[in-house]
């Protein structure tokens, strides 16, 4: 589903509006009822990738990094099963089914960004606790990134609470693990 949300203008637009006052913007500026009311925006960094990306890319440069992150997210799920040992035509038949549900909630806004880094936080789990729960090993390399990911991740969507909530139970989970 390719359509163009509408709010995407309005992300474009406050990145750009960074970009040229050099400073994030303190107060509401595209409103009619709350001129100069305090604003806190919670999509910086998403905001200021689209305007960058729109200046460089061009709308149709974003709608093909659009698909290539769809691809990507689904090509990591699809490693990562594979590895596990899940056979081919499962792992196919589930990208099939999540890439039909995914497609309505994958218009050009802030929340790419969760998906793309819940991935990545996911991933980092995986390689972190390999061969669990058979070997009990860790490798604390692969949990380092963590951190970084979620700075980035709650300046773009307030996704990143969703993240926090998986990290933390599946962090929890090993921790009870090892106590038993």
């Amino acid at each position: 589903l390719n359509l163009s949300d509408p709010d995407l203008w309005g992300h474009v637009r406050y990145g750009q509006d960074w970009l040229a006052a050099g400073e994030l913007p303190r107060t509401a500026t595209y409103t009619y009822t709350a001129v100069g009311h305090p604003w806190v925006n919670h999509e910086n960094a998403a905001e200021l990738l689209f305007a960058l990306s729109y200046e460089h890319i061009g709308i149709y440069g974003m709608l093909v990094a659009k698909c290539l992150l769809g691809m990507a997210i689904l090509g990591a799920m699809a490693w990562l099963a594979c590895k596990k040992g899940v056979p081919a035509i499962s792992v196919w038949a589930l990208l099939m089914l999540v890439a039909t549900n995914l497609e309505s909630f994958f218009p050009m806004r802030p929340q790419l960004l969760s998906f793309a880094l819940c991935t990545l936080a996911l991933i980092c789990l995986d390689r972190a606790f390999p061969g669990w729960p058979e070997r009990r090993q860790m490798h604390f390399r692969w949990l380092a990134p963590l951190p970084f990911i979620f700075i980035a991740w709650v300046n773009s969507h307030g996704g990143f609470v969703a993240g926090l909530c998986i990290v933390g139970t599946l962090l929890l989970g090993r921790m009870i693990e090892l106590m038993l």
